[in-house]
């Protein structure tokens, strides 16, 4: 069986689950950022004022934007996964391969060891040099 591009209802419910956690993700990456230099500086300024503005919110408006989107993008994500799985042999194909590669992976420490050591150490490079670059 062939693979068939998502029905309008998986597109919008992907797209909806997205949409949900997007407000969540700029509060923890604010509250992260803000924490990385004197509130002073740039982007530490950026990230505390959206901090908080998201403080300043109703208790209310703070549950349902880092609690229940969160929880409703994960119920949707969920549910359309489970469907095009049930649904799409050759998605299952990829998914069980993608598990073996997975397997094949962990098996060997040095290989993925190595590759979270190397993706470690650009992103120290680039905070470097854009640390070196904005001063």
């Amino acid at each position: 069986m062939s693979a068939r591009p998502p029905g309008r209802f998986a597109t919008a419910a992907s797209v909806g689950s997205a949409v949900l956690v997007a407000p969540a993700l700029v509060f923890f990456a604010a509250a992260i950022g803000r924490l990385l230099q004197p509130q002073n500086r740039e982007p530490a300024h950026l990230a505390g004022a959206i901090f908080d503005w998201f403080s300043s919110l109703p208790q209310a408006a703070l549950v349902l934007a880092l609690v229940a989107a969160p929880a409703l993008a994960l119920l949707l994500g969920t549910f359309v996964l489970w469907r095009g799985l049930a649904a799409d042999d050759a998605l299952r194909a990829d998914v069980r391969e993608l598990g073996r590669i997975g397997a094949r992976i962990l098996r060997r420490p040095a290989v993925w060891l190595s590759s979270l050591a190397v993706l470690a150490t650009a992103a120290i490079l680039l905070a470097l040099g854009w640390h070196a670059l904005v001063g």
